[in-house]
């Protein structure tokens, strides 16, 4: 009140003031610390203080109020409205690399999701988004071969706990705009907090013509499982793209025989172990191990192998191989000659002749 231009009641006005003052400064202190008066002082806090503390302050003054949230969300004391902002809030946190994630948030929406609260939309953001899936851009494979699936993946963005059982599953498969014709391939993995990264790998066959480089896509969906029994099975769908080109035998030959340089890659790339006279109680053995490392072409091999002047048992090789660097062959021999020399003779499946042949001599010792 001014009479004429002068506080009526200069006392009352500094009281208020100095009230005022003292409750925010209060406000203040309490949303950034934490004190044992006995009782949770976040539980009296209104939803918007809350609210501010969860997305303003620092993980540490944010980490009790966003418990609080999820607390209040679980036992139903929030509007539909302000659930579906707070999950909303908490995905946009998660997507944004710049923004300091805590786990907190990622509590909040499982929870939700386990109470039937968060949308399947919600809840598939969020696994997309906190299971990050990555595999090679590009690749060549050769045609009717085996193909190698491979995914590398890590828990980044997840709740505090994250330990997870992860499951990917392949659904299909789209190489430029057709289908194509591959089984299901379904990998699981447990992630814990100290180790929350994973590589999947399964060999797929392809049933397609040779084609030139086209896009590929893998239709996947992935769900995960909190390791706690009773919480939510979280699921996504996720597409992976890359691109694939397709060689045919006769190009791959084309190429080897054009390019030298590709040829001796091969014969730098391959290597065979000295093989081995195996001796079981009812059969006879060789036994010699073929290792590939850092290929740069896929190609298919005819194994045939020579040993005492005659032609044994002949295999077929795929390179790069499906599951490991390295594979191991057994040939049934009818009778053993020491210090005789085995050739092993790699052809490129196709070859008419041998002036693409990569051949390995080695004497095969007895057994002491």
């Amino acid at each position: 009140m001014y009479y004429p231009q002068t506080w009526a009641k200069p006392r009352l006005a500094r009281c208020a003031t100095l009230c005022l003052m003292l409750g925010v400064m209060g406000l203040v202190v309490t949303s950034h610390h934490q004190f044992d008066l006995g009782w949770d002082i976040h539980q009296h806090k209104p939803i918007g203080l809350l609210h501010w503390q969860a997305t303003r302050s620092n993980q540490t003054a944010a980490i009790p109020a966003v418990e609080e949230l999820t607390r209040r969300i679980v036992a139903g004391e929030v509007t539909r409205a302000d659930e579906i902002d707070l999950i909303d809030q908490a995905l946009a946190f998660q997507a944004d690399p710049q923004h300091q994630w805590t786990g907190a948030w990622g509590d909040l929406i499982e929870r939700a999701a386990a109470a039937g609260i968060a949308t399947p939309a919600q809840v598939a953001t969020y696994v997309e988004q906190g299971l990050n899936l990555i595999m090679p851009p590009s690749r060549t494979v050769l045609e009717g071969d085996h193909h190698d699936f491979e995914v590398h993946g890590f828990v980044e963005r997840l709740g505090s706990n994250q330990s997870y059982q992860i499951t990917v599953q392949l659904e299909s498969v789209t190489l430029g705009e057709d289908d194509v014709d591959v089984a299901s391939a379904v990998f699981r993995r447990w992630t814990t907090p100290n180790q929350n990264n994973f590589a999947l790998t399964r060999p797929l066959r392809w049933r397609v013509g040779s084609r030139s480089r086209s896009p590929v896509t893998y239709h996947i969906s992935t769900t995960v499982q909190h390791v706690n029994p009773q919480g939510a099975t979280l699921w996504g769908e996720r597409e992976l793209h890359g691109e694939l080109e397709i060689l045919s035998h006769e190009k791959l030959l084309t190429m080897l025989v054009d390019d030298a340089q590709r040829l001796d890659h091969l014969k730098d790339a391959i290597a065979i172990r000295k093989p081995q006279y195996v001796e079981y109680e009812s059969e006879k053995l060789f036994r010699f191990t073929i290792e590939a490392e850092n290929l740069l072409l896929p190609v298919a091999f005819d194994v045939i192998t020579l040993y005492d002047g005659n032609l044994k048992q002949q295999h077929r090789l795929h390179l790069p191989m499906e599951s490991s660097t390295r594979r191991t062959f057994d040939l049934p021999i009818e009778r053993f000659v020491p210090n005789q020399p085995l050739t092993v003779v790699l052809r490129p499946v196709g070859a008419d002749d041998d002036s693409l042949d990569i051949t390995f001599r080695s004497m095969v010792a007895g057994r002491k």
